[in-house]
């Protein structure tokens, strides 16, 4: 597997490297009692075009980082 760090993703995404290392940052310090709130959140994802593949990376992105609640 290729290594894919905030330079690979700026030029897929458009979104600046230093943008996507910062939210990295506001992420791995939020506080973990929060997240609770964004799943419940996210239940109207499934309704959009491409709403079930988004919710799928945020549930990833919780189970990778053990914020799943």
């Amino acid at each position: 597997m290729k290594r894919k760090d905030p330079a690979w993703a700026e030029k897929i995404t458009g979104v600046p490297a230093a943008m996507i290392e910062e939210l990295a940052r506001v992420y791995a310090n939020a506080d973990k009692d929060n997240y609770r709130i964004l799943t419940e959140w996210t239940g109207g994802l499934q309704k959009s075009e491409n709403g079930v593949i988004t919710l799928f990376a945020i549930q990833t992105l919780f189970a990778l980082t053990k914020t799943w609640s």
